[in-house]
C-alpha cells in the first residue's frame, strides 16, 4: 500500500501474508487495558474536552438535535434499535443494521441544514463490515462490526453493497476506515463500567451518572 496505490481502490487479500494473530488475544489485551487504565468520562467533559465542541453546544445545536431525533429517517431505526436492546437472547448482529441506519441518518439530515457547524467535516458513510476481515496490517484477523469510510469509497462498492449499506465482496485495508465500531450487548461486554474511576475536570469530579450516558 506504500507504493502509490490509491486507498480507495478495492483491495485483494494478500494470500502470502502469514496469519499469526488471534483476535481472542487482542480481546484479552483490551480487557486488561480497561482494568488498569479505564476512566469514566462525563458526557459534557467528553464533548468539550475530547471532541472540542463549543461550550454552548447544547443551546447552539439543540434545534438540530431535536430535528434529527424527531425525523422519521432517524427515529424509525432508533425505535428498532432500542426495541432490541436488553432483549433476552439477543444476537449482537441484530444491532448492526439499525445502528448503521441511525448513523447515516444523522449524516444525511445534518447535510440538509444550513448551519455548517453541524455537518461532518469529512464526507463519510457508515457500513456494516461484519463478518469481513480488514487487511493490510498486523491485525488482519480482526473483523470490526461497523466501519465509517470516506464517501468517495462508495464508488468502489457494488450496487447491492450500497443499497444494503453492507460490505460483501469489497475488501478494506486498515488505511481506509475513518472509524471502526465493535458492538457488544451489555451482558457480553468486555467491561460493564462498574468501579470505574471518574475523570476530574478543574479538580472537580464530574457529576453525570453511568445511566446518564458517560463515555
Amino acid at each position: 500500500m506504500s507504493h502509490g496505490t490509491s486507498t480507495i481502490l478495492k483491495l485483494e487479500p494478500d494470500t502470502d501474508e502469514a496469519q499469526k494473530y488471534d483476535s481472542a488475544k487482542y480481546e484479552q489485551y483490551i480487557a486488561q487495558d480497561f482494568e488498569r487504565h479505564r476512566v469514566f468520562v462525563d458526557i459534557d467533559a467528553f464533548m468539550e474536552n475530547v471532541l472540542h465542541v463549543p461550550k454552548n453546544w447544547k443551546k447552539l445545536w439543540g434545534p438540530t438535535i431535536n430535528y434529527i431525533k424527531h425525523n422519521e429517517k432517524f427515529s424509525s431505526p432508533h425505535r428498532k434499535y432500542t426495541s432490541k436492546c436488553g432483549a433476552r437472547g439477543l444476537l449482537e448482529q441484530q444491532l448492526y443494521e439499525p445502528l448503521v441506519e441511525m448513523g447515516n441518518a444523522i449524516l444525511d439530515l445534518s447535510e440538509s441544514i444550513a448551519d455548517e457547524s453541524v455537518k461532518a467535516r469529512t464526507p463519510q458513510r457508515y457500513l456494516r463490515n461484519d463478518p469481513k476481515q480488514v487487511f493490510g496490517g498486523v491485525m488482519n484477523n480482526l473483523k470490526p462490526d461497523v466501519v465509517a469510510v470516506h464517501h468517495d469509497f462508495l464508488h468502489n462498492l457494488g450496487p447491492g453493497e450500497v443499497a444494503e449499506q453492507r460490505l460483501k465482496g469489497t475488501n478494506l485495508s486498515w488505511a481506509q476506515p475513518l472509524q471502526v465500531l465493535e458492538v457488544k450487548p451489555c451482558d457480553n461486554a468486555l467491561v460493564d463500567g462498574s468501579y470505574m474511576p471518574r475523570l476530574k475536570v478543574g479538580s472537580e469530579s464530574t457529576t453525570t451518572s453511568l445511566s446518564d450516558g458517560g463515555v
